[in-house]
């Protein structure tokens, strides 16, 4: 009968010294007390680091490499080649773009970060040849005159930021433009029309902006034809 007895108290005192918890050092609820897990243990999401700068700014059409990333688990354990990269950009186009990084750990624990980039109208997108259409004819006292030359080109200028706009029409080949982002300013020029017995003096400016894709450029101009008045016109240019 004794031997029962303490075959049954030993059993009870066994049960009543156990300890139902998060046995995992390693989790954010770990009870240094538990003496059994009951499988309650709750841990931090993995963590990805990523190389470079979280804002990327690029040109237009310029080729993008990405810096690098490094994901780790709460065990210290590297998982970067289970980081998923999601990845829309498009350098043909401006705009925002956004790189998501998403990675899940052994626990099941997910953590995502994403790098922004920028795809901006840059000045070497404006650089080149370019056919062009327009209204900019006008009828003066003896003749008609185009004031837009139909095949153009642009180069870049001295300061920062100035475009020359060349071959511009037949009686001054050059004109100065400033560009802010994908805005396009056409300085003020001055040309003279002279035909005997005309000479009549053409004041000429603009502003416009540059297709998403950099390849048409679109310019209202404004001129001033003096006692023959003044007036506006349109200009699409297409890059050849």
């Amino acid at each position: 009968m004794v031997k029962y007895f303490l075959v049954f108290l030993s059993c009870f005192l066994a049960l009543s010294c156990t300890k139902n918890g998060c046995t995992d050092e390693f989790a954010t609820n770990f009870s240094s007390d538990a003496t059994k897990d009951d499988g309650s243990c709750l841990y931090s999401p993995p963590i990805i680091e990523l190389m470079g700068n979280d804002t990327v700014y690029l040109c237009l059409q310029e080729v993008y490499t990405d810096s690098g990333f490094f994901a780790q688990d709460i065990y210290g354990n590297d998982i970067t080649t289970y980081v998923e990269v999601d990845n829309e950009l498009n350098i043909d186009s401006a705009g925002f773009y956004e790189i998501n990084y998403s990675v899940t750990d052994s626990n099941g624990n997910s953590f995502s970060t994403k790098r922004v980039i920028k795809v901006e109208i840059c000045l070497e997108n404006f650089l080149g040849n370019y056919q062009v259409s327009d209204d900019c004819q006008v009828s003066l006292v003896f003749m008609d005159v185009s004031l837009i030359n139909d095949s153009q080109s642009i180069s870049e200028g001295d300061a920062d930021n100035e475009i020359f706009i060349l071959n511009f029409n037949p009686f001054i080949n050059q004109v100065s433009a400033v560009i802010e982002n994908e805005n396009i300013i056409i300085e003020e020029s001055i040309f003279s029309i002279a035909q005997v017995p005309l000479n009549l003096d053409v004041i000429i400016s603009g502003n416009g902006t540059i297709s998403n894709n950099g390849n048409v450029i679109t310019l209202n101009y404004n001129y001033d034809l003096g006692l023959l008045g003044v007036g506006n016109c349109q200009a699409t240019y297409s890059k050849q």
